[in-house]
């Protein structure tokens, strides 16, 4: 199946990225453990490209998590719990409501990647190193702004927007756009040491 993309490019010049750039599985791999790596898009001096870029956790990140596994856990405690006695015929009592076992999977979920992130701060906390280009492995990259579009099925506009942020080189400014284009790209799996180098090629998952 096809998946909508965001595009990017610039003011001045011919550049073009898109952001399926970040699609794929990429993990640390640490002791036998999985532990997902987060990914965003940048320009990598380097490539001299718009690329994926390693975002490694941080306390901001941690926090953001906290925030909303605490929003989550208010509104659980506020849904009206199941009339008594409410029944569906044919799977018995109904203990809780769909909205109920939306939150309580919203809340596994963040508490899970909480507890990921906790523990790569606490394996990266002499790390050197700082983000990585994931196309060629340089430092000499850095993340570009968050885009103020979505990619999305049902939505286009033919109008990049701006992101502030100068091309290199160029003078231009990098631009997003949701042009309704659309990747079809089989899943695929990569495990990195906790320096953000790959410990081998991409496999499909």
């Amino acid at each position: 199946m096809s998946m909508p993309v965001l595009t990017y490019g610039c003011t001045r010049c011919e550049l073009r990225g898109w952001s399926s750039q970040t699609w794929g599985y990429r993990y640390y791999s640490v002791d036998g453990q999985r532990l997902r790596m987060r990914s965003a898009m940048g320009w990598c001096h380097a490539c001299g490209q718009i690329v994926a870029v390693e975002r490694r956790p941080d306390l901001p990140a941690e926090q953001s998590l906290q925030l909303e596994l605490s929003t989550l856990r208010e509104q659980l405690a506020n849904v009206p719990p199941v009339q008594k006695g409410r029944r569906r015929w044919w799977f018995g009592p109904v203990s809780k409501t769909p909205e109920q076992r939306a939150l309580e999977a919203s809340i596994t979920s963040v508490e899970r990647e909480l507890s990921e992130i906790r523990l790569l701060l606490s394996l990266m906390g002499d790390r050197q190193e700082s983000d990585r280009c994931l196309s060629c492995g340089s430092q000499a990259c850095f993340h570009l702004p968050a885009a103020p579009v979505a990619a999305s099925f049902d939505f286009y506009s033919e109008s990049p927007q701006s992101l502030a942020c100068e091309h290199p080189g160029c003078g231009g400014l990098f631009t997003v756009c949701n042009e309704g284009v659309r990747f079809s790209i089989r899943p695929a799996s990569r495990a990195y040491d906790l320096r953000g180098m790959p410990l081998g090629p991409w496999y499909d998952m």
